[in-house]
């Protein structure tokens, strides 16, 4: 009896390590699709801007073709606000404007272009004085770091040479202290 009780104890134990880990992958189904709630809650949000970025433009060019449509047939009403024909000198003069309008735009938009070759070229002069002068700062920290190590090695050499003249011409192996400090000073 006690085989069977011990295979129902490792059944359930089984069964218990089965259920946790169905438990745990459960939590992390449930975290994902929070996740994707998240995303999927964020792109809705991000198309419904864009739905109405899009129809406030749309919104923007009807009423530019109504304002159009309606100067149009004003312009070709007559007093009793039938439509009339347009004289030849007319159209002449609506297209002699339209070809002003035109040629204002492309002069500006070339101006732009112009403008805006300009600012690239200052700007590439711009970055490569930056980088010249960050190289020049660095040779010259290099160079000042040079140049400290050889007066301090000259340094050294001349206080070596000096304790050396002092200990021949005084004969005495020792130097004192207090003229090794005058020395160090100088």
């Amino acid at each position: 009896q006690q085989a069977p009780s011990a295979e129902l104890e490792v059944t359930v134990a089984s069964l218990q390590a089965k259920r946790e880990e169905v438990a745990n992958q459960k939590t992390k189904v449930e975290v994902k699709l929070q996740a994707v709630e998240l995303d999927v809650s964020a792109c809705l949000r991000e198309l419904d801007e864009r739905i109405e970025g899009l129809q406030d433009e749309l919104d923007f060019a009807e009423a530019g073709i109504a304002k159009t449509k309606e100067s149009l047939s004003v312009a070709n009403l007559d007093a009793n606000g039938e439509a009339r024909e347009m004289s030849a000198e007319e159209a002449q003069e609506i297209m002699r404007r339209y070809v002003q309008k035109i040629v204002k735009l492309k002069a500006l938009h070339h101006h732009r272009e112009k403008r805006f070759a300009a600012m690239e070229v200052q700007l590439h002069d711009r970055s490569r004085q930056v980088e010249e002068l960050q190289q020049a700062l660095a040779k010259s920290e290099s160079d000042k770091e040079l140049h400290g190590q050889q007066a301090r090695r000259e340094y050294d050499t001349r206080l070596q040479t000096m304790l050396q003249d002092l200990q021949k011409d005084g004969g005495a192996d020792v130097v004192p202290a207090s003229r090794v400090e005058n020395l160090e000073k100088e």
